[in-house]
């Protein structure tokens, strides 16, 4: 009867980037699973985990030993292995030999070069220990990144330094070299909680000891955990999360073990446009705001660190003042632009160049205008002036300091039609 048992794999790193684990986790599950269908070993349900240290993957019922299945194998041509009286050849005993097999067993059978001898044979049953020694490493270094790293004298490529390798199936380390490096039966834990490797005395107990250590290896579980703190501190204020998947996820793929803290910023920082407010908490901080009821922004944030041993009291300080440093310049380069206005800078266009012989800022958008008023011709019931007015101020939000000063390059297009609202042009330009 066939045995199953667990497989464990994780790659230790220097810290990744936010956006290269999950691709990265999910190559290797591909890439294992292949490897393990191609050498006809059985593997149940695979689950993946992931933080800024490590890649993980488990396969759950995995044999512990290869499928065997009938061969059919391919000798010498039947005219060679036998001779004109029907008697076997050196080569038909040589082929039956190298086979475990007899002359009896071999058949002829026709193919596209001609008639051949031929054999059935039952694989071995190889152990999957041994086959994951012989293959994992490659596996590893196949994994493909956006940037990688080389950091020894090697020719493996990383997308960060590999700093230990945790392979174990069942409760059997999994014995392989990779880049000096030999995989064990040891992993890390948060690096502010334990500095010494730990042992796993099976697959079973990985989870639970990571937890155990600081590390909530699971994203899905890193996720919930950061939304139920949120949303209960958000209610100390009376406020609400801001949902931001793209945020969520970027700061779900950076910790190890999420710690939200609460903080606020002074009321007066409110008169800013709300996108103005939420890029210089998400983009420059990766903050999450808050809001009330009706939508409207709180002076308070969400921070979450990687550290829930933390002071709490310092590193709420700290972001606090971050943010009062950035959105005082937010506030600043507003009050600077709306002294200006927009139309001063449509001239101002005219000494902005980008590109030697494509011509100036104030050209591109005389033939934005050019254009529009060709468009307009075929559009009905809309007002051409407005259309005109829209494209004449289409690109001055470039000048602005907001844009320009290069904190809230993000914004350009989008705080020009704000400006313009606040500086009076119609709604619809």
């Amino acid at each position: 009867m066939a045995k199953f048992s667990d497989l464990l794999l994780e790659i230790g790193t220097e810290e990744l980037p936010a956006s290269f684990p999950e691709p990265a986790v999910s190559v290797l599950k591909e890439k294992v699973s292949t490897f393990l269908q191609e050498n006809q070993i059985a593997f149940g349900k695979v689950k993946v985990f992931y933080t800024p240290r490590r890649i993980a993957i488990i396969f759950k019922q995995v044999a512990e030993r290869q499928r065997s299945e009938i061969i059919e194998v391919c000798g010498p041509a039947w005219k060679i292995a036998f001779d004109d009286k029907g008697n076997p050849t050196k080569s038909a005993i040589g082929f039956a030999r190298s086979h475990g097999k007899s002359v009896k067993d071999l058949y002829p059978k026709k193919t596209e070069r001609g008639e051949y001898a031929f054999l059935k044979k039952t694989t071995a049953q190889e152990k999957t220990e041994k086959i994951l020694t012989s293959g994992l490493a490659e596996i590893i270094r196949s994994i493909p990144f956006p940037k990688t790293m080389r950091w020894t004298f090697s020719k493996t490529y990383f997308g960060r330094p590999i700093r230990w390798l945790c392979a174990i199936f069942g409760t059997t380390p999994i014995v392989f070299k990779l880049n000096g490096l030999v995989a064990a039966n040891k992993t890390f834990g948060h690096r502010n909680f334990v500095q010494k490797p730990i042992k796993l005395k099976n697959v079973a107990e990985y989870e639970k000891t990571l937890r155990r250590y600081g590390v909530l290896v699971d994203p899905q579980k890193r996720k919930r955990a950061i939304e139920k703190t949120a949303n209960r501190l958000c209610k100390k204020v009376k406020g609400f999360l801001v949902k931001d998947e793209e945020l969520l996820t970027e700061i779900v793929n950076i910790v190890e073990f999420p710690f939200p803290i609460l903080g606020a910023f002074k009321s007066e920082f409110l008169k800013l446009p709300a996108v103005v407010l939420r890029t210089a908490l998400k983009a420059h901080q990766r903050c999450f705001s808050i809001q009330d009821k009706e939508g409207n922004l709180l002076p308070f944030f969400i921070t979450v660190t990687n550290n829930p041993r933390c002071n709490e009291t310092e590193v709420k300080t700290w972001y606090e003042k971050a943010i009062e440093s950035r959105l005082k310049d937010a506030l600043f380069f507003l009050d600077e632009d709306l002294k200006v206005g927009l139309v001063p800078l449509v001239e101002a266009e005219k000494k902005v160049i980008w590109i030697e012989g494509l011509g100036s800022l104030y050209e591109k958008t005389q033939r934005l205008i050019g254009l529009t008023k060709f468009i307009s011709q075929y559009v009905s019931n809309i007002d051409t002036n407005l259309l005109l007015r829209a494209a004449e101020l289409a690109k001055a939000d470039l000048l602005t300091n907001m844009v320009r000063e290069k904190e809230f390059t993000s914004l350009q297009g989008t705080i020009g039609g704000i400006y313009a609202e606040m500086l009076g042009e119609p709604l619809l330009v």
